[in-house]
């Protein structure tokens, strides 16, 4: 008979990331394809500061153009361990592949560029 044994590691008083920091999920978004009479697809965006501070001045730019829409508030300033959720919309409206970021600007904390894809047929 074989022995077995059992380890459990217990771990107190974790810390968070010194300073701010900025977590994105997910890194990108599919939107499977569409025609331009479909009605519009969603997913959404959560951002989260996984650090001890605030992160100041936190913006986000939707370079997508018509087809792709970002709905939803973050304020400007997010605690420490703060989160907010934003709505992609992918709105499908010229045939086409479509190709395009959003940007995630958390000032020193650095900014996070979410990739976006989709497509459009006839």
């Amino acid at each position: 008979m074989k022995a077995i044994t059992l380890l459990i590691v217990t771990l107190a008083g974790l810390q968070a990331w010194a300073g701010p920091y900025l977590s994105v999920s997910p890194g990108s978004f599919f939107f499977s394809a569409a025609s331009p009479t479909s009605p519009p697809q969603f997913q959404f965006m959560n951002i989260t500061n996984y650090g001890d501070a605030p992160i100041e001045d936190l913006w986000v730019q939707n370079n997508c153009f018509s087809q792709i829409n970002v709905f939803g508030y973050c304020p400007s300033t997010l605690p420490s361990g703060g989160n907010c959720m934003l709505e992609v919309q992918f709105n499908p409206l010229t045939p086409g592949p479509v190709f395009c970021q959003i940007q995630v600007s958390a000032g020193v904390a650095g900014t996070a560029f979410v990739m976006v894809q989709g497509s459009v047929g006839n």
